[in-house]
């Protein structure tokens, strides 16, 4: 079940980590860290240093 978070303070940065359930690996193959950057994109998120791991995926963004 998803969450839903909001931004205190848009000015700051923030490290986001999130996983699959069961931490079943799902970003296998190519073309998962490019569909990463376009989502963070559209939600109007600035996206910093980021990594795509099987099983989850850790960023440092701000709004």
């Amino acid at each position: 079940m998803g969450r839903k978070h909001t931004f205190i303070d848009c000015t700051r940065l923030y490290f986001v980590s999130f996983a699959t359930v069961n931490w079943f690996d799902v970003f296998v193959g190519n073309g998962y860290d490019a569909i990463v950057v376009v989502e963070f994109n559209d939600k109007n998120l600035e996206l910093y240093p980021w990594y795509v791991v099987p099983s989850h995926i850790h960023v440092i963004i701000s709004a």
